[in-house]
């Protein structure tokens, strides 16, 4: 693909993207509303002015709208002036960020539909475990481990390790991975894991997992 992503509709990359996103279909319509509204000159965009252009009711624009809000897709923002208006900015960058990943993918190492799968499989298991919606920070966190050589198998074994301990956060389970990548490497270098902090039979759960081979993803 030749197509600079600056030059990408943003309602094409809305829709390629938005499952990607864990955008619903309802969280969609609300914000291709606030788009068109934007198209045509208007600044500061409310629930209730959704309310009486689309045909969900208000409580459920009101839910998709808070929504929105909460995971940063739509902000109110304010001008050097002091005018408020409504902004999705935030995820303008998130979709043309996508789309230039994308480019980069098709052109050197694609992603296997297999490994595709695992992945989103994997977006899955974290929305469970955190009974929410993923961040964009957080999705973009769980990508960086992939990226960095940690396998599927090796974050989902950090999140249900996290799971088990009450204490479900990202930071957590990234504390997690590095525990788990620094036993990998005493195991691989000959050392014993007498002196790690972990309990026996977690070192014995551990065990097959630090075997792995870390540069394949899955």
């Amino acid at each position: 693909m030749k197509q600079s992503a600056a030059a990408v509709d943003f309602n094409y990359l809305l829709l390629d993207y938005y499952k990607k996103l864990k955008i619903s279909e309802k969280e969609l319509a609300v914000i291709l509303m606030i788009y068109h509204l934007q198209q045509k000159n208007n600044t500061l965009i409310t629930n209730e002015m959704l309310a009486l252009k689309m045909s969900m009711d208000a409580k459920e624009i009101d839910q998709v709208f808070s929504r929105l809000l909460e995971r940063g897709y739509i902000s109110f923002e304010e001008t050097p002036s002091g005018e408020i208006y409504t902004s999705i900015d935030f995820l303008v960058e998130k979709l043309y960020e996508y789309f230039t990943k994308e480019i980069v993918k098709d052109n050197s190492n694609p992603v296997s539909k297999d490994m595709e799968a695992k992945i989103n499989h994997l977006y899955d298991e974290f929305e469970k475990a955190f009974k929410r919606s993923l961040f964009p920070a957080e999705i973009d966190r769980i990508d960086e481990w992939i990226r960095s050589g940690y396998s599927v198998e090796i974050i989902e074994y950090a999140l249900k390790d996290s799971v088990m301990k009450n204490e479900i956060s990202i930071r957590l389970i990234d504390r997690n991975l590095k525990n788990l990548k620094k036993e990998k490497d005493n195991f691989s270098e000959g050392f014993t894991m007498t002196d790690s902090k972990v309990s026996d039979e977690e070192t014995q759960r551990n065990i097959e997992l630090l075997k792995e081979d870390w540069t394949k993803n899955g």
